[in-house]
């Protein structure tokens, strides 16, 4: 929905909130008529960044519920007021899910002892809406995972590991875990998020991929990729949601990206991915 944060985390990729966001004229009702006209029935993730700081959240969850797309939601939960008015005012049968990233780290100031984190998540949930608590196992937080993933249970929020994927400090994460630090990680191995567990090699060079047809990724002005990949290398966009310009594949085609990072899983739509976890006649 837009990429500023009002979190810093350093396994992410979206910027830091240096100024609160400007105000603009709304274009909520005719960004909800393109995604009517367009992609009726889709399921759309609204992420970020933090997408409660967008001005027009409340307006667009609600409506995308409305007109029969299926909502799903990734959020640092920080924003109380928001929280409060989306629980009110949002149908929870729209949402399909919500993420919430617990980012301790990022709230030693104001919630150390994840209180808010876990007050409104546990609002969210007596509401209605399907939400999961998500922590990442990062090198700068790893030895305070136990700490957090406890107290959380105290609280009443049950924790989904993930495990990060990238590049920190000069290495690359997973593949560069100590013996020590997997053995750590392997604790929370039954509460993985399918494909967040430790495999770092992912291709899909050459392959077939329905990316781009069955699945896509927008930026906050509406342009269109077929993946992650292609949107972080600005390659064969699909054109812009809002100004008419959008045409979705028919059909698989040839992936052109040597790093795979559709939903950050891997394969998760290429033809391969797809007969390994649904293997059978096509």
């Amino acid at each position: 929905m837009l990429s500023p944060c009002n979190f810093a985390c350093s396994y992410c990729y979206s910027e830091r909130l240096t100024v609160r966001p400007r105000k603009v004229r709304s274009a909520a009702e005719l960004q909800l008529a393109a995604f009517a006209e367009h992609l009726p029935g889709w399921n759309v993730n609204l992420s970020g960044g933090e997408p409660m700081l967008h001005p027009d959240f409340l307006t667009l969850t609600a409506g995308l519920g409305r007109q029969g797309n299926r909502v799903g939601l990734y959020t640092n939960l920080s924003r109380s007021t928001v929280i409060g008015r989306f629980a009110d005012m949002v149908d929870p049968a729209g949402i399909e899910f919500i993420n919430a990233g617990v980012h301790a780290q990022e709230r030693v100031d104001e919630d150390p002892e994840l209180r808010l984190f876990a007050r409104d998540f546990l609002k969210l949930e007596r509401a209605g809406f399907s939400i999961h608590a998500s922590y990442i196992i990062h090198p700068e937080n790893q030895q305070r995972v136990q700490q957090d993933v406890d107290r959380l249970a105290d609280l009443g929020v049950r924790v989904r590991i993930q495990v990060f994927r990238g590049v920190f400090n000069g290495a690359t994460y997973p593949a560069a875990f100590s013996n020590d630090e997997l053995a750590l990680v392997a604790a929370w191995e039954a509460d993985l998020d399918r494909g967040s567990e430790v495999r770092t090699d992912f291709t899909g060079q050459g392959g077939s991929c329905m990316a781009g047809a069955v699945f896509m990724e927008m930026d906050p002005n509406g342009d269109c990729w077929r993946c992650g990949s292609y949107r972080s290398t600005r390659r064969e966009s699909l054109g812009n949601l809002f100004d008419g310009t959008l045409s979705v594949n028919d059909g698989p085609e040839r992936c052109r990206i040597w790093a795979c990072l559709s939903c950050r899983q891997g394969h998760a739509f290429s033809l391969e991915g797809l007969r390994s976890l649904f293997p059978g006649p096509t």
